[in-house]
């Protein structure tokens, strides 16, 4: 309890920090050929993408690249003018003096000012609820801080309404852009042998990702359970779950990757090695310089429940299965976006380890029944989902036309 209080306490005092640097940062001059990339914690998501099509395309040679990220010095890659940054102080200074500064996990809460361009890139078209839409989110966070960027990157309209209630945000600060992530789904080659999964090895590989319950810090609790499960994850409950799940999957000669949510918390007692399974974070792949979706590119059907993934996985047009064994307590805890989020979950719904077994089965025998589904729900939901998604936003804001 003493813990929680000082960490309140902290924030409290963080966020008039925050406000004061923004009034700061109103006077400060921006350095037009300056880029900043800010992660709050560890993971590759939309930044890097965007990161690596500018490195791809010779724009550093141009600008003045500074990726903020914690473990990015990890990676041996060192292109021209780029620096990888680790420290709050240097981001701050770098976030003050840069004319573009983009985010996708995380949020420096610090006002823009009128002459710099700052993108929330985001990650995820949101069937859950975030921010002041979620019943279950702390709601002490002064609306003025949770919306501190330009612009907040959408790919559908259908949702406009609401991202502006869920990030307090004003009609014309979000941008039509799809997630540049998606581009890295062209590039899924060769990702899965770097970690030592050979694909021609299986009849099928599935991905297996879940959104968190409970998250690492406890400010975040999407269930009304103090423990969600022994491995948080749904259906295989246990050690002893995940043992039977292994075995049924030698026996199909299939494989499964399980990614773990990277706010989720979650026991390395959990983490062992399996046959046919492997339990996947972010601490896996960074090192190898792999991008998740890269991987997930990979794979030839998805299972997963409430999480963002199902919608950007419907690019490919592959199965997906959902978990729906909490639904209606996620539904009463935290909420949904969408009235009846069952009827645009275009697969498979799942409550047990028999009817997960049946999906996986059904998989490898090529019986798809969702696929007429799966292309009206990615209509509605990837409307602007492009063959170029990080040059789309990049032209949007103008930077492209600076080189």
């Amino acid at each position: 309890m003493e813990v929680l209080i000082e960490n309140v306490i902290f924030r409290k005092i963080l966020e008039q920090f925050c406000r004061l640097l923004g009034i700061i940062n109103q006077f400060i001059p921006k350095n037009e050929k300056k880029i900043l990339f800010f992660n709050s914690k560890s993971v590759f998501l939309n930044n890097y993408s965007l990161y690596k099509f500018l490195i791809k395309n010779n724009y550093n040679e141009f600008y003045k690249i500074y990726y903020c990220m914690p473990g990015m010095n990890e990676i041996d890659e060192r292109p021209k003018n780029v620096k990888y940054i680790e420290g709050s102080v240097k981001t701050v200074w770098l976030y003050l003096t840069s004319k573009y500064c983009f985010f996708d996990n995380g949020n420096m809460r610090i006002k823009p000012s009128k002459n710099q361009k700052v993108v929330n890139l985001w990650h995820g078209t949101p069937l859950k609820c975030i921010g002041f839409m979620s019943k279950s989110a702390e709601k002490t966070l002064p609306l003025n801080l949770m919306n501190t960027f330009t612009w907040i990157c959408v790919a559908t309209s259908n949702l406009d309404n609401v991202y502006i209630k869920s990030f307090n945000l004003r009609k014309n600060q979000i941008l039509h852009c799809a997630q540049p992530r998606l581009d890295d789904f062209q590039n899924a080659k060769g990702s899965l042998e770097k970690m030592n999964i050979k694909k021609s090895s299986y009849n099928k590989i599935f991905m297996w990702m879940t959104t968190y319950r409970i998250s690492k810090d406890g400010r975040l609790h999407h269930t009304e359970k103090k423990k969600w499960t022994d491995t948080n994850l749904p259906i295989i409950e246990t050690i002893k779950d995940i043992d039977l799940l292994n075995s049924y999957l030698r026996e199909e000669n299939v494989f499964v990757i399980i990614k773990i949510h990277r706010t989720s918390i979650f026991d390395d007692k959990v983490k062992k090695e399996w046959s046919n399974i492997k339990l996947l974070t972010e601490e896996d792949f960074i090192p190898l310089n792999i991008q998740l979706y890269e991987i997930l590119g990979e794979c030839d059907a998805l299972i997963t429940d409430y999480s963002s993934v199902y919608f950007d996985y419907l690019i490919l047009d592959r199965p997906i299965c959902f978990i729906i064994k909490d639904f209606e307590e996620y539904e009463r805890v935290n909420g949904f976006n969408i009235e009846n989020p069952l009827d645009i979950m275009p697969g498979v719904h799942v409550t047990n380890e028999k009817q997960l077994k049946m999906y996986i089965k059904d998989v490898c025998l090529g019986k798809d029944d969702y696929a007429d589904e799966r292309k009206k729900v990615s209509s509605y939901f990837n409307e602007f989902v492009c063959e170029s998604n990080s040059k789309k936003i990049l032209d949007s804001i103008g930077l492209l036309k600076n080189k």
